[in-house]
């Protein structure tokens, strides 16, 4: 069984790897769904009971695993990069762990900041934590361009009239197609490019971008999110999980 990590900000980024991961998964011949519970189990933090490890519950966590000595290695030197003090924390955690995981997925929104930084922003902080020691478990980066909002949003297809006229004005008023251009819209700031404001318009006729995004095979999605991060991470959980259980991606 593969014990797999994931840290995530929310709700919809736990929801999004969970989903892709079992898609992925169900790619190979000989797993069926209902045999995805013998494959995979989900890491949980010692005591804690949820297996759901989020960004905001890190520091909470490495304080109570290592108390008044919660630092960390200074042999690493001091880091230089976005994200990259709560990864070394993550990852030491996962380390030292009597169970530790065989993956640790990280889920994380850019909100464009390797546009807005010089040092590569949080894709930088995850390549310096991962690098930094020889950890006993594989890290895969899932990072949402500019948020996990992006992600149903680009798999969004217009099934009857009203949504088709719904993504047309959306088109008129953004300047933009947000669907071919997920990558392009915005996760900070009030501004009507902002991802949740984009889902909630193409939403507003009554269908569900989840129900959507989840009817959609691994494959589909990954020729629609090239740009906005979906591609890049299941091809590189693909790679990982086809690997440990002896199948060619």
């Amino acid at each position: 069984m593969i014990s797999i990590a994931v840290l995530a900000e929310d709700e919809l980024g736990f929801r999004l790897v969970d989903h892709l991961t079992d898609q992925v998964m169900l790619e190979i011949d000989w797993v069926e769904r209902d045999s995805l519970g013998q494959l995979r189990s989900w890491w949980a933090a010692p005591d804690e009971g949820d297996q759901r490890i989020r960004w905001t519950s890190i520091d909470r966590l490495f304080k109570k695993t290592f108390g008044d000595r919660a630092r960390l290695h200074t042999k690493w030197g001091a880091p230089t990069a976005l994200d990259e003090v709560q990864l070394r924390k993550f990852f030491l955690l996962l380390q030292i762990s009597e169970q530790a995981p065989a993956l640790a997925i990280v889920a994380r929104d850019t909100d464009h900041r390797d546009r807005k930084t010089a040092d590569g922003g949080r894709y930088a902080g995850l390549r310096a934590a991962r690098e930094i020691s020889r950890w006993s478990f594989a890290i895969v980066g899932a990072f949402a361009v500019p948020a996990a909002e992006a992600w149903l949003i680009c798999s969004w297809c217009p099934a009857n009239e009203p949504e088709r006229r719904t993504l047309a004005l959306l088109r008129q008023e953004l300047g933009l197609d947000p669907v071919r251009a997920s990558h392009e819209l915005e996760s900070t700031g009030a501004k009507k490019r902002h991802c949740k404001s984009v889902l909630g318009r193409l939403e507003s006729d009554g269908r569900s971008a989840w129900d959507a995004f989840a009817g959609m095979t691994a494959r589909d999605l990954e020729a629609e999110g090239e740009h906005n991060g979906l591609t890049d991470f299941i091809r590189e959980v693909r790679a990982e999980l086809h690997r440990r259980l002896g199948a060619a991606p």
